[in-house]
């Protein structure tokens, strides 16, 4: 809508719509003047057409504009206020476009000042960096000492913060002061990147250690530049394991569960499992797929279908024992000094004889508490029967009536109060292995006629491969582990630059590490985990809870041109080491029966000092290590001739040479290889250390 207004003022208004304080109803506004006051001081009057009048009925025609000065402050021959640039902008597509190789950023922030601009991004002002997008998009950034390192797929770069490089007539950067945020982008000799995987990163001072799938790498970035350590004897290994690594997300195998048997009501009255909820009990029925149960798992069942609705924590399910923390305690309680026994979900209510627990009571196992009142108050609640199926969290309730009333003097009427006791996780006994509290991250309906015990509930996760790094600063090593998610094997792996070389293989599978204070951590199922804790007393070998034997794998290959009769094993160290093979090198294909095989010698397993123990005729003797001058000896007892990659064992010899029965001694080969592992018995857990590994041989 258009109108034409006569000018009065110095020819130097404008008419501009009318901005309205309600909904826009004809008639029912009020004009504003926006961003004013009305009638400011200082200002010129505003015309009578305007006003905060509501619209005269009608003439909303007329009210729909008003006049804005366009001279500063009205004054004559003041600066005028001109049109300045208008915005304008023509768009041919609305769809969302991703840069990922691109870096923009906001207005400062100053913790010290206060100031804070981190909402601010000034077209004004050049805040965005591009990188060369034929090496992929940004995964990781990195902040070390004054340079930002950028992290793509296939390159590694650093770009200068708060300066910028000029380049002398020869070539040469000098690096000079600017007010860029981010001066020039130098990129790293070597097309190198992290791939998709920006959680292999680790760092400690001024190393950088991260994978690289896409090369089948593992690299270091040091002053000298990047690295491939994983050329350090381990360059075949790398390139077949991360070879397999898949950056697509794969469904897991469903975990069958079942809900905890129970009456069910949507009201949730009483002894009743209580619907709505968040918060279930799910067993396996003895098949241990509980233990499987992991935070973060989506459910679906015909109830709910695939709902979305996830894994947000779990917990022990127990029975209950001991001393029962009280939280909310009573007072003028009659009845005497004496004790009352309640049952577990009597008639349903905290009323009717019993006492209820939040979390549901039916199904219970019916514990039962013994509740001593002293002087008119509760002076302890101890559980004597224990019950099944209880939580850290639950809250009992107890009524007063339940515990000699609350006196009140005639002819007042009885009072009812209610004790509440918390449950702790010291509280629990005879921890559940089949079951598990799950709390989801919302809360469950229950539709009508449904009983969810009769209900398979499914749970499964969208699974990644993935590459997880970190340092552990204890001794000093790049930590890597390489997880296929569909399978759930694993390998973690330690490197040190001490030696320039891949140290242990680990038995643990984290889902983060690193090292916090000097202290290395890592997180395994929602769990935090300290490692080397020299408080705890024989706890090495211990991993996540479960205790892995210690090993170690070597090779012996003297005169190497020389086959020879391996004859004995001797090692230097301390007791609790045992044998778990002694093998030659392979025949390489060889008919035996008819059929292919490659073929090699083997050992008889050795028993550790202590293992090997046993006594005859009240004399000693040792069947596996024996100990001389503080040194631990064996001999080789030959087992038979081993397929290769099997666990089969044929008869003794092989064709072209001696058969001398099985009374044969040795090993024969041009190198053996032998393993040797901590025992399961002698000082579990505690220190272990090996020396030195030998065996004595002759030319065969």
């Amino acid at each position: 809508m258009s109108t034409i207004r006569e000018i009065t003022y110095f020819n130097s208004f404008i008419v501009k719509k009318l901005v309205e304080s309600n909904d826009g109803a004809p008639g029912g506004g009020k004009a504003v003047w926006p961003g004013l006051p009305w009638n400011p001081n200082g200002y010129p009057t505003f015309p009578n057409l305007v006003s905060t009048d509501v619209y005269p009925s009608g003439e909303d025609d007329l009210y729909m504009w008003y006049i804005e000065e366009s001279r500063i402050r009205g004054g004559y021959n003041n600066d005028q206020v001109d049109l300045g640039v208008r915005a304008f902008t023509q768009e041919t597509t609305d769809d969302e476009l991703i840069l990922s190789n691109g870096i923009i950023y906001s207005g400062l922030y100053n913790s010290t000042t206060g100031f804070n601009d981190t909402n601010v991004f000034s077209v004004s002002e050049s805040i965005e960096k591009q990188l060369d997008p034929r090496y992929g998009g940004i995964q990781k950034l990195y902040a070390s000492d004054t340079n930002l390192m950028i992290f793509q797929n296939d390159k590694v770069s650093n770009a200068l913060v708060d300066k910028d490089a000029v380049y002398t007539g020869d070539g040469r950067a000098i690096q000079t002061a600017s007010n860029l945020v981010l001066g020039n982008i130098n990129q790293y000799a070597g097309e190198y990147g992290i791939s998709n995987n920006p959680e292999s990163f680790a760092f400690k001072g001024n190393r950088i250690y991260f994978s690289d799938k896409n090369r089948g790498s593992v690299m270091r970035l040091s002053t000298d530049g990047l690295t491939e350590i994983s050329m350090y004897g381990m360059r075949d290994y790398f390139r077949d394991k991360l070879s397999v690594i898949s950056e697509e997300a794969e469904l897991s195998s469903l975990l069958p569960l079942t809900v905890r048997a129970g009456t069910y009501s949507s009201g949730g009255i009483g002894g009743l499992i209580p619907f709505p909820t968040d918060s279930l009990i799910v067993q396996d029925l003895g098949t241990g797929l509980v233990s499987s149960l992991e935070l973060g798992m989506q459910f679906s069942s015909s109830i709910y279908g695939n709902s979305g609705v996830y894994v947000y924590s779990k917990q022990n399910v127990g029975g209950l024992s001991g001393l029962l923390t009280i939280t909310n305690n009573v007072t003028g309680l009659g009845g005497g000094n004496t004790s009352y026994t309640l049952t577990e979900g009597s008639g349903g209510s905290p009323s009717s004889g019993g006492f209820t627990t939040s979390r549901g009571s039916d199904g219970q196992g019916s514990a039962t508490l013994v509740v001593v009142v002293n002087s008119g108050t509760v002076a302890s609640v101890t559980a004597t029967v224990a019950g099944s199926a209880y939580s850290a969290g639950d809250v009992i309730t107890i009524s007063t009536d339940n515990i000699g009333g609350i006196y009140v003097p005639p002819p007042g009427n009885p009072q009812i109060g209610f004790l509440t006791i918390t449950i702790l996780e010291s509280n629990l006994t005879s921890i559940s292995t089949t079951s598990k509290r799950v709390t989801f991250d919302r809360t469950l309906t229950l539709p009508s006629g449904v009983t969810p015990s009769t209900e398979a509930f499914s749970f499964y996760k969208l699974i990644n491969d993935r590459i997880v790094g970190g340092y552990d600063n204890y001794y000093d090593n790049y930590v890597i582990s390489i997880q296929d998610g569909a399978t759930g094997s694993y390998d973690t792996l330690s490197f040190s630059d001490t030696v320039n070389g891949w140290t242990s293989l680990w038995d643990y599978k984290p889902s983060f590490m690193d090292t916090i204070n000097n202290i290395y951590y890592s997180i395994e199922g929602g769990n935090v985990w300290k490692h080397y804790n020299e408080s705890v007393i024989n706890n090495r070998g211990y991993l996540y809870g479960t205790y892995y034997p210690t090993s170690v794998q070597l090779s012996f290959n003297p005169n190497s041109s020389i086959s020879k009769n391996f004859n004995t094993i001797n090692y230097e160290g301390t007791n609790g080491w045992q044998v778990d093979y002694f093998l030659s090198d392979t025949t390489g294909p060889t008919v035996i029966d008819s059929q292919t095989n490659n073929y090699k010698d083997e050992s008889s397993s050795i028993y550790s000092y202590n293992e090997g123990v046993y006594v005859e005729g009240g004399v000693t003797h040792r069947v596996g290590f024996d100990r001389k001058e503080n040194k631990y000896v064996a001999n080789l007892i030959n087992k038979g001739v081993l397929i290769s990659g099997s666990n089969e064992n044929v008869s003794f010899g092989q064709p072209g040479q001696v058969v001398p029965g099985a009374s044969m001694s040795g090993i024969k080969g041009y190198f053996a290889t032998v393993k040797l592992s901590t025992d399961n018995t002698t000082d579990l857990g505690g220190l272990k250390t090996l020396f030195a590994v030998s065996s004595n041989f002759v030319k065969s």
